[in-house]
């Protein structure tokens, strides 16, 4: 959905872990998003993983905004989960 960007010299920590659940690279922007994708990917109960799969838009009163959340997990039983960061 959303386009991992590097920028050059940037203080960001952003890069492309594999996931054995998905069976490919899975992006992440920080360390604490790949700790967390590392936790996922061992997780029995997940089947599917998901970096910055789509926005959410919502007006708050004053103004529009969105948000890209961190993961979507497809989980075994079939329900899935939208995840931030800190979970």
């Amino acid at each position: 959905m959303r386009q991992f960007r590097w920028p050059k010299g940037g203080g960001s920590f952003a890069g492309w872990c594999y996931a054995a659940t998905t069976g490919a690279h899975v992006g992440y922007e920080s360390w604490l998003e790949r700790d967390r994708l590392i936790l996922l990917d061992a997780d029995p109960e997940v089947a599917g993983i998901a970096s910055q799969p789509f926005w959410l838009h919502w007006y708050d009163g004053t103004r529009k905004r969105r948000h890209a959340p961190d993961y979507f997990v497809r989980l075994a039983d079939g329900r899935g989960r939208i995840l931030p960061t800190c979970w």
